[in-house]
């Protein structure tokens, strides 16, 4: 990099150098993968810390002070130390900021404290060059210097850490990571940690690029993020809570910033993109306050605690005054917000936790090199394209894919839909990746998929169409039309080699069962997505459960594309089936707006049961 500036010197000179309900109105497990879900099961509770009247050691944080750099002295917003080498990044550069980030660096030692090596997971025993991207006060960095004197550590953020001694081995320096690297060495680990909210999406593609281009073959790459909502197990967390609303609150103001909170949902599919295999994915909850049985759970929740109440503010203080909604805040309601959201934390009756990922990843290559932001062909497997290297656009302020194929079947929704129906066929778009884009479970879909299913879900719905229709049939359900029409355009628009038959068949299905909620949302990925925004669209965020959905999200969607009375065509859309093709309305949904709004239409002795009570099969054939 071009203008780097040594904080700590090391034995080396330093180089110059980012659920949904079902049908049934419950909601989705979220599930982690099996090693992952060994270490996020419920936490037991200590019936005790019920009672106890604080959580850690006080509530008083140091103010504000100056670090003192002739070169990078920072800048004053709000009462925060902010760095000067860029003006984007939300998080503080201060005292009150770096207290903040050594209590978390030990929630993570404490959580790993069983493991022979509680820093990293990455399977290194003589490691010569590590680099750590974000070090913040360089905690991290030195305590991996203290433990591998062998190797040279090189620790690196855009503020001098407050640290006036550091290993001879460890190199504390000030830089930007999307500007040029120039260190000499090939790295055996990058480490990065809680950067959540550092890098547009566009520019964590080329974070993990410029990673894999200096990590040596079979080198490891390894990122720990959190998800900023705050969850419970046992409904100890009232929903109408500050701290209920916290995530929710601040991963909108990132999407309006450009620079997504929701890293952990996204940093495996871009991890993968850049060149890395072998991923490993570990999946914490982090308790909050002392209130779980085990021990080790029990200190890593006293001190979560202090993490969250020093750094509450310096989470909060340069998103809402720049993003707030409905307007940018003033610091003075910024510092009420956090001191009303300290003493919820206070509250020993909540039993509360948010997720942490971790994720370690190879850079072993093969002979033949692998691209910086492309898999190689043999890993796409079955013609899919790397997901996270898709171009993308801003709709209605929902970042979505933006393909020439998803071009192509906006315009071909267009063509085959009323005003209604269209615009309902886009909000199901946008707000399917509003909610599956906040589910880690769903983070690694096919993205131009969902799209495409998403799209074109409603093709089958018979008003806008022509007399004469090539796409409504008689004898077809409307899902299986429309389920139908998509697959024609897949086979005329995609290409051959990217939509092979599974991918194609995920479209099918994602459309087909779109309307039959405790089928589709066992389904894969891409088929919960599609529905998730579906449903979203005509239930709401009232209905759509653990803050997935907030009504801010919504009202900005349906300000961009209006409803324009969307239950008034659906109900003409089912009368019209059950008048033009009753047969198909019989053993479905379909069939109770036939059954309450059409004359003369009857469901009787044509169900299911009646069909099934008829055959006499059992007398013909004891």
């Amino acid at each position: 990099m071009s203008s780097a500036v040594p904080v700590g010197a090391g034995s080396d000179p330093p180089s110059q150098p980012t659920t949904f309900p079902s049908a049934s109105g419950s909601a989705p497990e979220r599930r982690a993968s099996p090693q992952a879900e060994s270490e996020a099961r419920e936490i037991e509770i200590d019936e005790r810390s019920d009672t106890d009247s604080a959580f850690g050691e006080g509530d008083n944080f140091s103010d504000t002070t100056s670090l003192a750099s002739s070169l990078l002295a920072g800048h004053i917003e709000n009462g925060r130390k902010y760095a000067t080498l860029r003006d984007d990044y939300w998080g503080p550069s201060d005292e009150q900021q770096f207290e903040t980030m050594d209590a978390g660096h030990l929630v993570y030692l404490l959580l790993e404290c069983n493991r022979t090596n509680p820093l990293f997971r990455a399977p290194i025993e003589n490691p010569q060059y590590i680099l750590d991207i974000g070090t913040g006060p360089g905690t991290w960095p030195i305590d991996v210097a203290d433990k591998f004197p062998a190797a040279l550590v090189y620790g690196v953020d855009l503020f001098p850490p407050p640290t006036t001694w550091v290993p001879p081995n460890c190199n504390l320096q000030v830089d930007d990571v999307l500007q040029s690297w120039t260190w000499r060495h090939q790295f055996d680990l990058v480490h990065m940690r809680l950067m959540l909210g550092a890098f547009t999406y566009s520019e964590w593609d080329e974070v993990y690029g410029k990673c894999f281009n200096h990590i040596k073959s079979g080198g490891w790459i390894e990122q720990v993020e959190l998800d900023v909502r705050v969850m419970s197990d046992d409904a100890s967390l009232p929903k109408d809570s500050q701290l209920a609303e916290w995530g929710n609150t601040f991963l909108g103001c990132a999407e309006r910033a450009g620079r997504s909170l929701a890293t952990q949902t996204t940093m495996k599919a871009k991890i993968e993109a850049a060149g890395f295999v072998d991923v490993q994915e570990h999946l914490y909850k982090c308790p909050i306050g002392k209130w779980p049985k085990n021990k080790v759970l029990k200190e890593a929740g006293r001190i979560n605690f202090d993490h969250w109440s020093s750094g509450l503010e310096g989470w909060a203080m340069w998103l809402l005054t720049k993003f707030g909604a409905p307007e940018p805040w003033t610091a003075d309601e910024v510092r009420v917000y956090t001191a009303q959201v300290r003493q919820e934390l206070q509250n020993p009756k909540l039993h509360i936790w948010h997720y942490t990922f971790e994720r370690t990843s190879s850079s072993s290559r093969t002979s033949t090199a692998v691209g910086n932001y492309h898999l190689s062909p043999d890993r796409l497997g079955n013609g899919v394209m790397s997901q996270s290297t898709l171009p993308t656009r801003v709709l209605a302020g929902v970042t979505v894919p933006d393909t020439p194929l998803i071009t192509s079947a906006l315009s071909f929704a267009r063509e085959h839909s009323s005003d209604a129906t269209y615009n309902h066929i886009i909000r199901s778009f946008l707000l399917g990746f509003v909610i599956s884009d906040k589910v880690p479970t769903l983070a690694d879909r096919d993205r131009e998929a969902h799209a495409v299913a998403a799209i074109l879900h409603d093709l089958g719905f018979p008003v806008g169409h022509p007399p004469h229709s090539q796409i409504i049939s008689e004898d077809k359900r409307f899902e299986v039309d429309g389920a139908n029409a998509a697959r024609s355009f897949l086979h005329r628009e995609g290409k051959a080699e990217d939509w092979d038959k599974h991918r194609t068949q995920l479209v099918w299905d994602a459309i087909a069962l779109h309307t039959i909620g405790s089928v589709v949302f066992e389904k894969e990925p891409e088929c919960q997505a599609t529905s998730y925004g579906i449903w979203a669209d005509f239930q709401g965020p009232d209905r759509v459960p653990n803050g997935l959905l907030t009504h801010e999200e919504y009202k900005s969607i349906c300000a961009e594309f209006p409803r324009l009375g969307l239950m008034k065509t659906l109900k003409e859309n089912m009368c019209h089936l059950c008048v033009t093709k009753p047969g198909t309305t019989y053993d479905n949904t379909v069939g109770e707006w036939g059954d309450r709004y059409v004359d003369e239409y009857s469901r009787k002795g044509k169900l299911t049961q009646d069909l099934l009570e008829t055959c006499d099969l059992d007398e013909k054939y004891p």
